[in-house]
């Protein structure tokens, strides 16, 4: 009966420190993506200053090496097929699951490919800006967050433990 209890007491506290190490992973991945689309955005506004090329190209070009690649294959397929950018972004997997930098990525793409170089090229530099905002204060949090998640998960796990024995 006594293994039966320390091997409960185990698993409970083996449960909970996974679901800490899930809580965390997620987290910092939520990070990366954003940080990613903000690396791609950022190149996008170069390859429109220096070669004017049109935004279906550059979607092209990042689909081959931008860190968003599967958004970016999935627009430029979306483009090649006929459809509108807006149309293209909206059809394609979200490339941050922050909502704060959903909404600034919906403004750019439902504004792209609407006027010069220039023009595109501030748009780009405004969004990459505003994105890069949302990424150091996502930073921040999750930096804190993960460090609350990881100390909760292993007391809720002691607690558990401590409980079960």
């Amino acid at each position: 009966m006594r293994a039966a209890r320390a091997v409960a007491a185990l698993a409970a506290f083996g449960a909970c420190a996974l679901f800490g190490a899930v809580r965390k992973a997620r987290t910092k991945q939520e990070v990366s993506a954003l940080s990613g689309i903000t690396a791609d955005i950022r190149e996008a506004e170069r390859m429109v200053g220096l070669s004017k090329a049109p935004i279906a190209s550059i979607a092209g070009e990042l689909a081959r090496s931008g860190r968003s690649a599967p958004f970016w294959q999935s627009v430029s397929d979306k483009l090649n097929g006929g459809s509108a950018l807006i149309e293209a972004y909206s059809a394609s997997p979200a490339p941050t699951a922050l909502p704060e930098a959903a909404q600034v990525l919906d403004g750019l793409f439902s504004s792209l490919g609407r006027g010069d170089a220039e023009t595109e090229s501030k748009r780009l530099r405004a969004a990459a800006e505003r994105l890069e905002e949302i990424l150091g204060a996502a930073e921040k949090r999750a930096s804190e967050k993960c460090r609350l998640t990881g100390s909760l998960s292993m007391l809720a796990g002691a607690a558990a433990a401590l409980l079960l024995l």
